[in-house]
């Protein structure tokens, strides 16, 4: 019975999550507070903002149009209510996986 628990727990640890990718953040926000008390750097690869994870939980996001990944850590929440499938990343950490143009990509996460 204990190896049958640890196949399931191992199984909802590397479960990967759809959401749509978008960004916030402007250089005049440099040094705003996140949610977490820290400074906020919209160039920034680290920051993403999420409803319902705990503060400090790393994700690998993944663009599922390019494969591209980046790590990020939970440190943010919305300002305003969002749909539950919408990862928030910073303006660096969203260029990195995709054009500013495109505004919005189709993402999967897993908790690391």
């Amino acid at each position: 019975m204990k190896s049958f628990q640890v196949i399931v727990f191992s199984c909802i640890i590397a479960s990967s999550y759809g959401a749509k990718c978008v960004y916030y953040g402007s250089p005049s926000e440099t040094g705003e507070q996140t949610a977490t008390g820290e400074s906020f750097n919209p160039m920034g690869m680290t920051t993403a903002a999420l409803p319902y994870l705990p503060f400090g939980t790393m994700l690998q996001v993944t663009n599922q149009r390019t494969g591209g990944s980046i790590v990020v850590r939970v440190n943010d929440r919305f300002g305003a209510p969002p749909s539950e499938d919408t990862l928030d990343l910073t303006y660096g950490a969203f260029g990195a996986l995709a054009n500013h143009d495109d505004g919005v990509f189709p993402c999967s996460y897993s908790i690391l």
